[in-house]
């Protein structure tokens, strides 16, 4: 199904996660502020209903976002809302990272490492793979 973005911008920030949900799209949320002040797509832009939606907020505390899964231009769109710098390994969909889901990330000295696998590949199994070689 595709949806229609709407404007977050000005918008509280629960408000606009409460839209998101509900029309079954993703929020990634950027910062710890109770206001948006910048999104991704743009306003009256159509995406798949299943689109990651990121808002960027007026807060300056940004926490880890399970990344697992996430294609490379995903990756690269957090990258360049955010401010965090991020190292890719492959190629394809996120597998693991090297900083934990949820925490918070020090965008001034933080570099996320992320290692990616072709689409194929079953992710949760290069996961436990990964985790189980010495």
């Amino acid at each position: 199904k595709i949806v229609t973005v709407k404007n977050y911008i000005n918008v509280s920030t629960l408000t606009a996660l409460q839209s998101i949900n509900n029309v079954g799209s993703t929020p990634i949320v950027i910062g710890d502020g109770d206001i948006v002040i910048n999104q991704y797509p743009k306003k009256g832009t159509r995406v798949s209903q299943s689109s990651k939606i990121y808002l960027v907020t007026n807060g300056s505390s940004i926490t880890m976002p399970d990344m697992t899964g996430w294609s490379s231009s995903e990756v690269k769109r957090f990258e360049s809302l955010s401010g965090v710098k991020v190292e890719m390994n492959g190629y394809g969909y996120v597998s693991s990272t090297n900083i934990e889901k949820d925490a918070i990330i020090n965008k001034e000295e933080d570099v996320i490492v992320v290692n990616l696998v072709p689409k194929e590949i079953d992710i949760i199994t290069t996961t436990e793979s990964t985790t189980n070689e010495v």
